[in-house]
C-alpha cells in the first residue's frame, strides 16, 4: 500500500523515514483513512524496540508518516547475507519479542510480523517496523480481510481470516524464529494457496530435527509458538520475553566457559563389517586395504565422517561435517557403490540407520555420540557379506527412492528384530 522514503527533518536536523501512498496507486479514501489509522496506532507506542513515529502531514494533498530512520537492514538482508550465530539470534528475538509486548501492552496487534519488518541497527538493537494492517484489540472483529499480510507469516487464523488477537502475533513471531534460526520457513511452499494448507492443516517439521545446532529448549518454546490452537500457545508475549532472556543468558554462559561447544546432527549412518576370510591372511589384507581406501574416497566425495575401528568394522557419517538436502538418499547411494565394488576389495557387509548425533571436535579427533551409531552397527553384524541392511526408520525416507523389501532369511545371520533389505534405485 505504501512506500517508504529516506528525508530529512530541516528544523531537528535529523533523518527521517517517510512513508507515503505508493504514487503509482489511485490515492482513495479508504487508503489514505488506513494510513491515518496506522500513524495513529503506532504513535501509541514508545519503545526502543519498536520505530518510533514523529509526525503525521500532510503536503499537497499527499499524507505522509513521518518516523524514526534506521541506520541497518532488515532482518531478512542480513539472514540473506549471514544468518547470525545462535547467541546473537537469541539476543535480537529477546529485542522482538520485547517490542512485541509493548505494542500487545497498548492493545496493538501487528498482523504483519516477519523478517523483513524488523529493522537491525548499527548499535546492535532490533526495531519492529510497519504497522499497516495493525489492529486494535478494541475492533470488534479483528480481522485484516483476505490479501492483506504475507501468508508464510501469518497464524491459521489470520490466514483464514478469522477473528485474531495477540497470539496471533506470536505464531508469527514464531515463523520469524524458525526462520532465523534455522534458515528456512516452516511452512514454505510454491503457492499462497499450498502454504495457507500448510499453516492450517499440516505440521512443521520440529526446529531441532530441521537445525540440530539449536538447543532443545529453544526448539521446544519455539514448536509451541507454532501451535495450530491459539490456546496452545503462550499467552502473551511478556512470556516470550521471559522464555527468551533465559535462553540468551543460558547461550551466553555457554560461550564464557571452556568446555567447547557440542553439537546436535540429524544424520544417517552407515556401518560397515568385513568377517576376516579364512585362508591368505596377506591377501585378506591386502584386500581390506582396499575396501577402507573405497571408503576414504566416496566419503571424501560426500564430506561424510569415517570412524574406522580395527580393521573389519567401519562407521561412516552423512550429514556431519556437511549437511545434504537428504542425508540418507546419500548414504544409500554410497552404499550401493560399495557392494558394486569390484572382487579386489572385501566383501562388506552393511547396516544403515537415521538418527541423531552429538559432534564433539576435540584436539585428538572427532567425538560421535548417538544411539544411531549402535543401530547401523547391529544391522551390519546381522547382513549377509555384500548385502544392505536399513532399519524401519530409514526405509520410510529410502523407499521414496530406491527398492527396499523385507529382509529374507539369507540377508542376515540373525532375525531377532525388524529389517529391511536395500535394493536398486526405482526408475
Amino acid at each position: 500500500m505504501g512506500e517508504v522514503l529516506a528525508g530529512h527533518d530541516e528544523r531537528l536536523q535529523r533523518p527521517v523515514a517517510i512513508k507515503r501512498l505508493r504514487s503509482d496507486r489511485t490515492s482513495t479514501e479508504e487508503r489514505r483513512e488506513r494510513l491515518e489509522g496506522e500513524a495513529r496506532l503506532h504513535a501509541r507506542l514508545s519503545h526502543p524496540n519498536v520505530v518510533q513515529v514523529f509526525d503525521f502531514v500532510t503536503s499537497d494533498g499527499v499524507d505522509h508518516l513521518v518516523t524514526e530512520y534506521v541506520v541497518g537492514r532488515s532482518l531478512a538482508e542480513l539472514c540473506a547475507a549471514k544468518r547470525p550465530a545462535p547467541k546473537r539470534a537469541l539476543e535480537i528475538l529477546v529485542d522482538v519479542a520485547r517490542g512485541l509486548d509493548a505494542a500487545h501492552q497498548r492493545g496493538i496487534i501487528h498482523c504483519d510480523l516477519k523478517l523483513e519488518n524488523v529493522l537491525v541497527g548499527e548499535d546492535g538493537s532490533a526495531k519492529i517496523v510497519d504497522f499497516g494492517i495493525a489492529l486494535s484489540d478494541a475492533d470488534p472483529l479483528r480481522v485484516t480481510g483476505f490479501g492483506a499480510g504475507t501468508m508464510r507469516a501469518m497464524s491459521p487464523e489470520q490466514a483464514l481470516n478469522l477473528g485474531t488477537d495477540a497470539r496471533s502475533d506470536l505464531f508469527s513471531f514464531g515463523v520469524l524464529a524458525y526462520e532465523l534460526l534455522s534458515g528456512v520457513s516452516p511452512f514454505a511452499a510454491p503457492t499462497d494457496a499450498q502454504v495457507r494448507e500448510n499453516l492450517t492443516t499440516r505440521a512443521h517439521r520440529s526446529l531441532a530435527e530441521v537445525e540440530p545446532s539449536v538447543r532443545a529448549e529453544v526448539s521446544t518454546f519455539v514448536d509451541r509458538l507454532l501451535e495450530k490452537s491459539p490456546e496452545l500457545r503462550p499467552a502473551t508475549a511478556r512470556e516470550a520475553v521471559k522464555r527468551l532472556e533465559g535462553f540468551a543468558a543460558r547461550e551466553r554462559d555457554a560461550a564464557l566457559t571452556d568446555e567447547p561447544a557440542v553439537l546436535l546432527r540429524h544424520v544417517a549412518v552407515v556401518a560397515l563389517r568385513v568377517v576376516p576370510e579364512h585362508g591368505d591372511l596377506v591377501e585378506s589384507a591386502r584386500r581390506l586395504a582396499s575396501l577402507q581406501r573405497r571408503v576414504r574416497e566416496l566419503a571424501e566425495e560426500c564430506q561424510a565422517h569415517v570412524s574406522m575401528g580395527y580393521g573389519h568394522e567401519t562407521v561412516v557419517c552423512f550429514g556431519y561435517p556437511k549437511k545434504h538436502g537428504d542425508n540418507c538418499e546419500v548414504a544409500a547411494t554410497f552404499a550401493a557403490e560399495l557392494v558394486s565394488t569390484d572382487s579386489a576389495t572385501a566383501a562388506p557387509s552393511l547396516g544403515i540407520d537415521v538418527g541423531v548425533v552429538a559432534v564433539l571436535e576435540q584436539p585428538s579427533g572427532t567425538v560421535l555420540v548417538g544411539q544411531v551409531l549402535a543401530g547401523a552397527t547391529a544391522l551390519a553384524q546381522r547382513a549377509a557379506p555384500s548385502a544392505t541392511l536399513v532399519t524401519a526408520r530409514a526405509q520410510t525416507i529410502l523407499s521414496r527412492s530406491f527398492r527396499v523389501s523385507p529382509c529374507a532369511s539369507d540377508d542376515v545371520e540373525d532375525a531377532t528384530s525388524v529389517a529391511y533389505r536395500l535394493g536398486a534405485l526405482l526408475d
